[in-house]
């Protein structure tokens, strides 16, 4: 990821302190904690904290620059100098956005973004040009989008949206060429009350694509909502389940095998050994893409084969007597069922662990006990199996399931007791506030 410097002066948002412009900027970053050499620090000022008093912290990180509403010239650091450095990074973002000669790709739903958005980076062949991390939302798109290259055909745009009106904003700072759906389930329900108001917001991707005269790609399942219907034919639908044919994604041996229809041919790819049924599907989203964008099948299976899962979602670690899979990034009910059976599928055999981070209120609302005990209900678990639920809620949720092998603990590190003397494969799912993590040892 570079930083194009010349959008900061030919955008005449603000102006260089005395003149000092970088040599080079590697990404943007708000964070001092986090920040690397050559990052530009966001000096972002809250009702908590002022991020202009951290500017000795970026240069002792090694920042080459940093954005600020109130400047130091004690501090030896090229800065940018702004009124508002929230509404500069939005400005700029537009700006870098404008001069971008490429195919932006948009991604949003309440499940799969990331992982298409890495499938589709792999198919496409791209380096740049596609967030690292979580740059998903009001502050990650303007900040990934200032890094835009002309080097890259394409750029692909990964859209948190987790409440009405939300997205209104980003898509306008986005404008994208190509717009994909992953799919619509209870997901932020606090911030949307109902799955047709998620699907609604969702659909301005739809809606700002076929305005622009671009592209939009979703899965059949979207259809169920009648702001997606309207649509439907000027889309591309993706069918991932079955036709006249058959089953669109079959497991054959120890992989998944996806048959696309596009154009007119038929193609089938075989997924690597670790891919869920779940992530096929996003597979297919994205191959689908991939061929609109030109990339011939032959390259797209070539190019699947070297995938591994990304960080933290669905990765296999082998640690001492223990195998842990670990999903501990996101959750929500349909990526929470996908797991647990992609688990079932490769670890069978030997003992088995489960330390699950029960879905909150916040993520899947009022019904979240109902939710969490369809999970525990799950045919997968043998009578052997040791459950251990975590959450503020857990005893709540145990006790309604009816399951009383199902143990239930607060926080994580009440569930380090059960792993550190166990031998077997380990499943670790949770939302990342959780902190599942620390539970590989």
């Amino acid at each position: 990821v570079m930083v194009d410097v010349s959008i900061f002066s030919d955008s005449h948002i603000g102006y260089w302190l005395n003149g000092r412009v970088p040599g080079v900027i590697s990404d943007i970053c708000n964070d001092t904690r986090v920040l690397s050499e050559n990052e530009c620090f966001l000096a972002i000022k809250t009702s908590s904290r002022d991020g202009n008093d951290f500017l000795s912290d970026a240069k002792d990180k090694g920042a080459s620059c940093a954005i600020v509403s109130k400047s130091n010239e004690q501090v030896d650091l090229p800065q940018y100098v702004c009124d508002d450095t929230l509404r500069a990074i939005d400005e700029l973002a537009k700006y870098s956005r404008s001069r971008y000669t490429g195919k932006v790709i948009a991604i949003t739903g309440s499940y799969g973004k990331t992982s298409t958005r890495e499938i589709l980076k792999l198919l496409l062949g791209i380096k740049n040009n596609v967030p690292s991390g979580n740059k998903n939302g009001q502050l990650g798109i303007p900040m990934m989008l200032c890094s835009l290259s002309n080097d890259e055909q394409f750029a692909i745009i990964e859209i948190g949206v987790d409440q009405i009106g939300s997205i209104d904003g980003l898509i306008g700072m986005v404008r994208p060429n190509i717009g994909i759906v992953t799919g619509i389930t209870k997901c932020h329900m606090f911030g949307f009350g109902d799955e047709e108001s998620a699907a609604n917001e969702k659909c301005k991707l739809i809606a700002a694509c076929s305005a622009n005269s671009g592209i939009s790609i979703f899965n059949e399942d979207c259809l169920r909502f009648e702001s997606f219907k309207i649509y439907e034919k000027n889309s591309i639908v993706i069918e991932n389940s079955s036709d006249n044919f058959g089953p669109k994604i079959k497991l054959v041996g120890d992989r998944y095998e996806s048959t696309i229809q596009f154009m007119g041919d038929i193609f089938k790819f075989v997924m690597p050994p670790l891919m869920s049924f779940g992530v096929a599907q996003n597979f297919m989203l994205a191959a689908t893409c991939a061929m609109y964008c030109g990339v011939s099948a032959v390259d797209i299976q070539n190019r699947i084969s070297s995938w591994v899962p990304y960080k933290m979602r669905g990765e296999v670690v082998s640690a001492g007597d223990r195998n842990y899979f670990i999903d501990c990034y996101n959750a929500n009910p349909v990526s929470f069922v996908d797991s647990l059976l992609n688990f079932n599928r490769l670890f069978n055999i030997n003992n088995r662990l489960f330390i699950l981070g029960a879905l909150t209120k916040y993520e899947v609302g009022d019904d979240f006990v109902y939710e969490n005990c369809k999970i525990l209900h799950l045919d997968i678990f043998k009578p052997d199996d040791q459950v251990i639920l975590v959450g503020e809620f857990a005893d709540e949720i145990v006790q309604a399931s009816g399951m009383e092998r199902v143990i239930s603990v607060h926080a994580a590190n009440e569930a380090l007791r059960f792993i550190e003397n166990f031998k077997g494969d380990v499943y670790i799912k949770g939302h990342r506030s959780y902190k599942l993590e620390q539970l590989i040892v």
